[in-house]
């Protein structure tokens, strides 16, 4: 099992076609988007799948404002929003 470093640490092995996207939607100008993972069952680090938490770790760091959360085998990785629905960016 490799590692990625980064600045701030290492996350051990994580596919560099997740760290594409992400990077991709994280860089857009529109900082608010909803990403939606499927199968969320399938992240546990086999089959070119990084585990869960790794991640959850990768993405709470770059966006820490956002939640992420897993229900019915799907990732939501969403802005927080108040209690009227506006997106709280930090």
């Amino acid at each position: 099992m490799g590692s990625l470093r980064r600045s701030g640490g290492v996350f051990p092995w994580f596919p560099r076609e997740y760290q594409q996207e992400l990077f991709a939607i994280f860089s857009h100008p529109i900082k608010n988007h909803v990403i939606l993972i499927d199968d969320a069952r399938c992240f546990i680090g086999q089959n070119d799948y990084p585990e869960l938490d790794i991640l959850k770790q990768y993405v709470l760091e770059k966006r820490p404002e956002f939640i992420f959360d897993v229900g019915e085998d799907i990732m939501r990785i969403h802005p927080k929003v108040n209690k009227n629905g506006a997106v709280v960016m930090q």
